[in-house]
């Protein structure tokens, strides 16, 4: 290198060909091979390739299906809402907009897609949406019959939306119909919608207690007397 001082002499100062030591200190990390990088990239390939079916498996569980109902107000319209139903292919028909396959998708993902189909139509994107799903609730319920729900709804919510269970009901368990398969289900009142989600379609029957549960007091009463009744004839 060269540099020139203020009386016109130049002054050669040698060059180190020497790295500083933070680049020293850099050199010192393992390099990543073109192999290692590929080997890298085809175990998160992998990766993706197994989890991709289940999630999509488990939002497609989650989906709405036939029999329920989407509820939509669109912007400016200040009439009630209207209340779309999914059809047996799992589509619902949307005002101005069109079909779109709601048992393809998770509740949060259509919702999304439904206000992006708004979002072209109108400059206001104030959509007024609900998804609700087709729950039936039987048995000792004081309102049994086929409900509508939220799609966050636990089972909890369903007994609760049938005004709850009556004076005999079995309140111990309850039995979660799903196709043609019954589960019964213990202490069912704790479960939320996270552990034990509703899925559309579902069946919850609540059974009646016993009889002698329901008639342990008359029961013992009845024996005590009896007894009574033998100890005075022994006599």
């Amino acid at each position: 290198m060269v540099l020139r001082h203020q009386n016109g002499l130049n002054r050669t100062i040698p060059w180190t060909a020497e790295p500083l030591p933070h680049f020293r200190a850099h050199s010192k990390l393992p390099r990543v091979t073109h192999s290692r990088l590929k080997g890298a990239v085809q175990s998160v390939c992998l990766l993706l390739i197994v989890a991709l079916p289940h999630l999509s498996a488990a939002q497609t569980a989650n989906a709405l299906g036939p029999g329920d109902r989407v509820i939509l107000r669109l912007p400016g319209e200040t009439a009630v809402a209207e209340t779309l139903s999914v059809d047996q292919r799992g589509v619902v028909t949307l005002p101005r907009v069109g079909p779109i396959n709601g048992s393809a998708m998770g509740p949060g993902q259509l919702a999304d897609s439904i206000r992006t189909l708004y979002a072209r139509v109108y400059l206001s994107g104030d959509v007024y949406l609900s998804l609700l799903r087709r729950i039936t609730v039987f048995g000792e319920v004081n309102k049994p019959g086929v409900l509508f729900l939220e799609t966050t709804a636990s089972i909890r919510d369903a007994i609760a939306s049938a005004q709850g269970v009556t004076g005999i009901a079995e309140i111990r368990h309850v039995n979660l119909i799903r196709g043609d398969i019954s589960e019964r289900l213990e202490n069912w009142s704790a479960l939320s919608a996270q552990t034990k989600p509703l899925r559309s379609g579902d069946a919850l029957m609540v059974d009646r207690e016993s009889w002698v549960r329901r008639n342990v007091p008359a029961i013992l009463g009845a024996l005590g007397l009896i007894v009574s009744i033998a100890v005075a004839v022994t006599r």
